[in-house]
């Protein structure tokens, strides 16, 4: 009898327990419901309009059109787009949303809907935009939506960022292009083969046509003149089954560069790894890339260039200049990004010549291809004149992100003390107003990338010659402020704020801006200024959402570690705090945070993994965000040493109950948690996601993320430990969890996705069998599709979400009613 009595007691918990989780689901996603966050999306060429998401936790479905130039005139709502709207000039908007199109007539507000398509193409310059519907056929309008006309059976569309809209055709027994970017569509080409691509040049007068051979499905290529429709077939030779060819200008007088690039699969059987190997991330893919490249002459002549030796080959942006080197030569992985051993391709006279080695494959060149700007292994800028190979330096090693006016006569520099300038003429390098002597970086540049991600290699130049659009950032005041710089002279577009400024926009001229604006106390809110010095206006707020979060208050605390560096943490109080009462506390963990103090936060399940400030505050938690970094002893123990001493700072503050701490962090704040777990009494509970447990076996791995070995990342990445294992074993012994896993004295929650390739999900497994090994009280949530962070409204996201919030809830707040943690900490339970 009483064992049935016991089983009834038991049913009505778990259901208790259950309706309890459905009430604070639906609460929570209530509140989701309600806030949101702005996203700028869009500005119209003139800057009559701005385009703004509202995003929502649980979608970001809901845009709105705003006028800049009419205050009253209520915004144009759009909803479900699944793309950025487009501007038709001035005049129209134009966005997918889902199987659907719409255009939105701005000025008297009528909507046109267009059913069954797939894709949304637009000219924002002349106003001309077509859809390609499900049945594969395009139609052209104007920006009213009459139609033009309509193209069939289309297999591939390309377009430019302004006025070009090109469409590939499959007609019977042959292929056709037509230019679309007009009210009369224009046949430009037709072929007998397969057209497998097309690509218009940088300066818009050229369409690259690659065509593939029916019988061998080889690749070559076709140049079309788009104003003259001149064609050439120039004969590249040696091109094998699987080259994948890319073309580039050297020149705008019919000069080309082409790289062709054969990917030869290994040996499934065997994986041979070389020591002495610089390029390891080519056994991630499974195949050996083999880069071929050519060169084409107004006259149509083509040459190859011997590449026997497998060098990258890149621009310069000269006709008569590239760029080789090869890759890995002196990558020895103790650096994230390698230094490259240059050399310089005379294209004229077919020579090489030894250029220098670039420190971290850090490269910039102008917009024509006159100067280059690079470090050297001494840290020194280094600029060359390409045309003359005389080389300079320029000594101030503080200098970052160079940039080059648009006629290559002046480099600017971001840096930590304001924005310097650098005369190429003159030999001068100069400060631009010391009133911004502050960290300084230079927004309206163009920065083109000259080859694969894992190089820094850039065509970098300001968008507009006549001004300098910067951001000036305070970390000290965790203020920020933008200027523009016309002819040395500063104009204020956003005077120094204590208030986050999430997003900035402006126009394709830079003279109008849309910025966000919000605070912890403050929800964000969208904002429009000219360059005329006009006050800024408000666009849309949504402060009458979120009216609580104006209660909301924080400190800012001010501590010192024991290497005598001034820190801060944020200390968020609960909703609703009364000091009479003791709160329970969770202590949040990473590197520097206290520049988050002035960032609006929103109830949802797509915060950091694992953890939501706001429903925290409001479930009665005081939530502390102190600042860690690390020093001679260690990644761990500076992070124990930083925690302390924060928590020393507020520990005699009676509303805060100290035997109700929990503490937590995700990735580096995971593997930070998991080592104070290891050397700490002062908290309650533990949650750790995605953190390493074992640095010194991560030390030794190869890590599929940075598809890197990932001991560069302790000696010169992030743990910051500045010395290899080999000459420093203690370092590495004493700031590793694992080697006092017995010493965790208080139950940990831990998590990782299977799919991880930063942080392995065995770090995790191997945290988790050594707690277990030693008795400890151990959860761990292992999610087979999941990778280091879990997908945004995945149902995995979701789960860890509330599984969070009932695993502070059960030890810091005693509601001991949850039956997942009690088959851990009941006995007999599982």
């Amino acid at each position: 009898m009483r064992s049935f009595k016991n089983i009834i007691i038991l049913l009505l918990l778990v259901g208790i327990s259950f309706c309890q989780g459905q009430t604070l689901r639906g609460t929570l996603e209530k509140k989701m419901a309600q806030q949101y966050r702005i996203k700028i999306l869009a500005m119209s060429p003139k800057g009559n309009w701005v385009i703004a998401g509202k995003h929502y936790d649980i979608n970001k479905d809901t845009i709105e059109i705003f006028s800049t130039k009419n205050k009253i005139q209520k915004p144009h709502l759009l909803t479900k787009t699944l793309d950025i709207p487009i501007f038709l000039q001035e005049e129209a908007v134009v966005a997918l949303a889902k199987d659907k199109a719409v255009l939105v007539s701005l000025n008297d507000r009528r909507q046109k809907v267009f059913d069954n398509i797939k894709r949304v193409f637009a000219s924002s310059d002349t106003g001309t935009f077509a859809l390609l519907n499900t049945a594969d056929k395009l139609s052209v309008y104007n920006n009213k939506g009459a139609s033009y006309y309509e193209i069939d059976s289309v297999v591939n569309i390309t377009k430019d960022n302004v006025s070009k809209i090109f469409v590939v055709r499959k007609g019977e027994n042959k292929y056709e292009i037509y230019d679309t970017s007009s009210q009369n569509k224009k046949k430009i080409y037709e072929s007998p083969v397969l057209i497998k691509r097309i690509e218009i040049s940088d300066s818009k007068k050229t369409l690259y046509i690659i065509e593939q051979n029916s019988t061998d499905k080889t690749e070559s290529l076709v140049l079309l003149d788009i104003k003259s429709g001149n064609i050439s077939k120039p004969i590249l030779q040696d091109i094998d089954t699987g080259d994948y060819i890319v073309v580039s200008e050297m020149n705008e007088e019919g000069k080309y560069f082409v790289n062709g690039q054969t990917k030869i699969p290994k040996n499934k059987n065997v994986e041979i790894w070389y020591g002495n190997d610089g390029d390891l991330s080519k056994h991630d893919t499974g195949f050996d890339p083999i880069d071929k490249y050519w060169i084409i002459t107004n006259n149509n002549h083509v040459s190859a260039i011997d590449n026997k030796d497998s060098k990258k080959i890149f621009l310069s942006g000269s006709d008569k200049y590239l760029f080789a080197f090869k890759r890995g030569k002196l990558q020895n992985y103790t650096v994230d990004n390698q230094n490259i051993d240059l050399q310089i391709l005379d294209t004229q006279n077919n020579t090489a010549k030894p250029f220098d080695i670039v420190k971290s494959a850090y490269f910039t060149l102008s917009k024509d291809g006159e100067f280059s700007i690079y470090r050297d292994l001494q840290d020194k800028w280094v600029l060359c004149n390409l045309s003359t190979m005389k080389k300079g330096y320029i000594q101030d090693h503080s200098l970052q992100n160079p940039v080059f006016s648009k006629d290559a006569s002046l480099i600017y520099f971001d840096s930590q003390k304001g924005i310097f300038v650098y005369n190429i003429q003159k030999d001068r390098l100069i400060k631009i107003s010391e009133n911004l002597s502050k960290k300084v970086k230079i927004l309206n540049k163009e920065s083109l990338p000259l080859i694969g991600s894992y190089f820094k290699i850039y065509r970098s130049y300001l968008k507009n010659d006549n001004s300098v659009l910067i951001k000036v950032r305070d970390d000290e005041e965790n203020k920020t402020s933008y200027y523009t710089i016309v002819n040395k002279d500063l104009k204020s577009i956003i005077k120094s704020s204590e208030n986050y400024i999430r997003d900035f926009y402006y126009n394709r001229n830079a003279n109008f801006f849309a910025y966000t604006l919000e605070n912890y106390n403050k929800p964000m809110s969208l904002y429009y200024v000219d360059d005329h010095k006009k006050e800024p206006i408000i666009l849309l707020t949504n402060e009458n959402r979120d009216a609580a979060v104006k209660n909301l208050k924080i400190e800012i605390i001010n501590y010192i570690n024991s290497d005598y560096q001034k820190l801060k943490g944020i200390l968020y109080y609960p909703t609703n705090f009364e000091p009479k009462k003791k709160y329970p506390m969770i202590v949040r963990i990473y590197q520097i945070q206290n520049d988050s103090a002035n960032q609006y936060d929103i109830i949802g399940y797509n915060n950091p993994a694992s953890f939501d400030l706001r429903t925290l505050l409001d479930q009665g938690y005081f939530v502390y965000l102190p600042d860690i970094v690390f020093g001679p002893k260690g990644t761990g123990l500076s992070a124990l040493d930083c925690v302390n001493k924060a928590l020393d700072t507020i520990q005699n503050r009676p509303y805060i109950d100290q035997s109700k701490i929990g503490l937590t962090g995700h990735s580096h704040g995971g593997y930070e948690t998991n080592f104070i777990a290891t050397h700490s009494n002062r908290f309650a509970a533990y949650l750790s996601g995605a953190g390493n447990s074992d640095i010194v076996r991560s030390y030794f791995s190869y890590n599929y993320n940075f598809h890197s070995p990932f001991y560069w990342q302790y000696e010169n990445g992030q743990y910051e430990l500045k010395f290899p294992f080999s000459e420093n074993k203690k370092l590495y012994f004493d700031n590793n969890p694992i080697y006092n896993v017995e010493k965790v004295n208080a139950p940990i929650l831990l998590w990782a996705g299977k799919k991880d390739e930063n942080i392995k999900w065995d770090q995790v497994m191997e945290f988790y069998i050594g707690l277990k090994r030693n008795n400890k009280h151990v959860i761990a949530l292992f999610y087979p599709n999941q990778g280091h962070n879990p997908s945004f409204n995945s149902e995995d996201r979701k789960d860890l979400y509330y599984r969070t919030l009932e695993w502070w809830d059960y030890f810091l707040k005693d509601k001991t009613n949850i039956d997942w943690i009690n088959k851990q900490m009941k006995k007999d339970a599982l």
